[in-house]
């Protein structure tokens, strides 16, 4: 079950989502978990984690954060980048998708104590809004 805190967050501030998230045991496919990104980024942007803030390598504090559990958001995907918003105050950074596989699996993480990963698709309804209010789509 997801950190139910963050679903808490997304329905008060009134956000339309869906969730995907690791059962206790399931192991981390990069395959699968690209798969999910890209079907729930088609409605918007997609809130992930917990990672490992020390391989957030944009930080520049991220060599003393491993171990911290982290969650962005992702607005886009290619073949080699996930591109994101992270709420310690990097906006439209990007960072290697294998990257995230080095953040998931770190023995810091608690997803290795069984904590699932969350991707929460925003609705196209709440995209819609975004776009009025002229906050999305980010640039990159």
């Amino acid at each position: 079950m997801p950190d139910l805190s963050i679903s808490h967050v997304l329905e008060v501030l009134g956000f339309d989502y869906e969730e995907y998230y690791l059962r206790e045991g399931q192991a981390v496919d990069l395959d699968l978990i690209r798969r999910k990104l890209k079907a729930l980024l088609v409605n918007g942007p997609v809130v992930l984690g917990p990672l490992d803030m020390g391989h957030l390598t944009y930080n520049p504090n991220h060599i003393h954060l491993y171990g911290v559990d982290h969650f962005v958001s992702v607005y886009d995907l290619d073949d080699d980048y996930l591109y994101l918003h992270d709420p310690a105050g990097f906006a439209c950074m990007k960072i290697q998708f294998r990257r995230l596989s080095a953040s998931m699996a770190s023995p810091g993480n608690r997803l290795l104590s069984g904590a699932p990963i969350l991707c929460g698709a925003i609705s196209s309804e709440s995209l819609i809004q975004m776009r009025a209010q002229s906050i999305w789509p980010p640039r990159k």
